[in-house]
């Protein structure tokens, strides 16, 4: 799949919620490179890796924006919550679940309380919001 800069660019907001700025550059520059390691050896960075990973956040913080017209929602994508601010680990390389919990107006932080389940799917998680 193809993706175009801006294509992660907009994602940058949510990134911020959890990510520290200098690691979201790192990111991106490993990413225009194509190839080396996001961290200290699970996490390879490919062509484009920036914008796919930005994909899940995206699909996640959406998830949780379903929720206030539905009960139930799941990204089959997302569950990437090895990822830490200023790092990846464990193949993770944004941290979906942590920016969907803060993502304003969608997240946890709302009146209503959403109970939140990682089945393991064998590639990490997949967050199912119920």
């Amino acid at each position: 799949m193809e993706f175009d800069r801006d294509d992660g660019d907009d994602c940058v907001e949510l990134l911020r919620l959890f990510h520290e700025e200098s690691y979201i550059r790192f990111v991106k520059k490993m990413s225009d490179i194509g190839e080396g390691l996001l961290d200290y050896g699970d996490t390879p960075a490919f062509p484009q890796c920036y914008e796919a990973y930005s994909h899940v956040v995206k699909a996640s913080a959406e998830m949780c924006r379903v929720l206030s017209q539905t009960q139930h929602a799941v990204n089959l994508y997302g569950g990437l919550h090895h990822a830490q601010p200023n790092r990846a680990s464990g193949f993770c390389v944004f941290n979906d679940v942590a920016i969907a919990i803060r993502t304003p107006g969608y997240g946890f932080n709302q009146n209503r309380v959403h109970r939140y389940r990682c089945p393991s799917w064998g590639r990490c998680h997949v967050p199912l919001l119920l």
